[in-house]
């Protein structure tokens, strides 16, 4: 519970340091040194006997806790890769900062919730946060035309969100998540009024983590905010995200799941297939990226659709191989748009003989976004779609297999790209002094690669 109240304090100290000009210069040092103090702060909560806080609006259980640990160290990486993203706006350095200590905390409140209040709460404190985010390059068409879709698309689904909490509150009387699951398993036939507001519940989430048929806004949004912020929205975002359906459709709905579990089936292959066929079409590497992340979010989905068994864990393990395979790759889009090349799969060419150390790293950051053994992607795919059919999804796994072997074609591609011959006159080469958390993603990909178990086994 302290690691919510302190990011919020992280938050609020460096709004005032960004108010300093002598103390500007120190904001990426002050925000980098807290979200790690915090990330080994956040395991103090782990075998605590009272997890529940402010009369039972959150829990700091096991899954709480081990998700905001992946929160926090990613948003650590990130900050850590966010050294001259804002020099477009040096004075407001501090407040990018600021915002983005904001939005993880609505992160976590998205993890811990136990209450449908506090996961609102949460919701909309990353939320607004993002929106601001997106459009931070003022200066910049394309931010601004992505915080404007992002706003009113996002408000739209904030609205399906809040009637499906009301609804569910006027069928069951309550906003806890204990006593809505405890009336859904009581109750042979559940009103007309419940069953509306889950249906409402699932629109609101699964534009949040930009599942077909709401996928529509990511790509454009992807593209035209500044590409720190792309890398935020690609990993702690949806990683937050996909951790509060989990928690909601576990602890609340596993009793009518009946009811439900064909139509988040449906949206599953429909994810899966628009998102590995679109990313086929792409020249643009974010937009690939967001394609790429609409597929993995079908994945995500398996899991939920699953839900019983090892379903938590699979999830967990995917959330880290896919958040150390994204962030390695924008870290690649990073460095390439430094030395002012175009975010195209061209800009690519030849990179494996002008810079072999990048292309290597980026090689395998590749391989695990396509599941080849023995990257983390590989065991991550495995354990979702084992869990589900072991839980007997057989069919929506089988379409999961076929759609990942789509996702090797375009990724394959992109390593090809990499070791193919520079075009003639071209200077394409990358610095190689934010290469450290390409290395630092390729080695978590490896290592929990090796050893799978040890992370699945923190959610058993």
């Amino acid at each position: 519970m302290n690691v919510l109240i302190l990011i919020s304090c992280l938050g609020l100290l460096s709004l005032f340091v960004g108010l300093s000009d002598s103390l500007r210069r120190y904001s990426l040092q002050v925000i980098v040194a807290g979200v790690l103090a915090l990330f080994v702060l956040n395991f103090f909560n782990w075998n605590q006997e009272n997890t529940r806080y402010y009369h039972d609006m959150v829990n700091f259980d096991h899954y709480a806790v081990a998700f905001t640990g992946v929160i926090l160290f990613v948003a650590a990486l990130v900050f850590m890769l966010s050294k001259d993203q804002f020099n477009f706006d040096e004075k407001g350095t501090g407040d990018y900062y600021g915002i983005m200590a904001f939005t993880v905390a609505g992160a976590i409140m998205m993890v811990s919730y136990s209450n449908l209040a506090m996961l609102f709460i949460g919701i909309e404190a990353l939320s607004v946060s993002l929106y601001t985010l997106a459009g931070s390059k003022k200066t910049s068409h394309e931010s601004n035309e992505a915080a404007l879709k992002y706003f009113i698309l996002g408000a739209f689904a904030t609205g399906f969100l809040l009637f499906g909490i009301t609804m569910i509150y006027g069928a069951t009387g309550s906003f806890n998540l204990a006593e809505i699951a405890a009336y859904v398993n009581g109750s042979k036939d559940l009103p007309y009024l419940f069953y509306a507001g889950l249906l409402m519940l699932m629109v609101g989430l699964l534009f949040k983590v930009s599942a077909a048929p709401f996928h529509f806004w990511a790509p454009d949004v992807y593209e035209g905010s500044p590409n720190i912020v792309t890398s935020f929205m690609a990993t702690v975002v949806k990683i937050a995200a996909f951790a509060a359906f989990y928690r909601l459709f576990s602890t609340c709905f596993g009793g009518a799941s009946e009811q439900w579990e064909m139509i988040l089936s449906a949206v599953v292959v429909l994810t899966l297939v628009i998102g590995n066929f679109s990313a086929l079409a792409q020249s643009n590497l974010k937009r690939l990226l967001a394609y790429s992340g609409i597929a993995n979010a079908g994945f995500m989905l398996l899991a939920i659709v699953a839900l019983k068994g090892d379903a938590a864990s699979a999830l967990f393990y995917y959330s880290i191989a896919y958040a150390a395979a994204s962030l390695g790759a924008f870290a690649v889009l990073i460095l390439l748009s430094e030395e002012g090349q175009t975010l195209s799969i061209d800009s690519l060419r030849g990179l494996g003989k002008k810079n072999p150390v990048v292309a290597v790293l980026f090689c395998i950051v590749l391989l695990s976004m396509a599941g080849i053994p023995p990257t983390a992607g590989f065991f991550a795919k495995y354990f979702i779609i084992s869990t589900a059919i072991a839980n007997g999804h057989l069919a929506v796994s089988l379409i999961a297999i076929l759609t990942s072997l789509v996702g090797i074609y375009y990724y394959f591609k992109i390593i090809a790209t990499l070791f193919s011959a520079p075009v003639e006159g071209s200077e394409n080469t990358i610095a190689e002094k934010k290469s450290y958390i390409l290395i630092l993603c390729a080695v978590i990909i490896i290592a929990a690669g090796i050893l799978p178990e040890l992370i699945i086994s923190l959610l058993r």
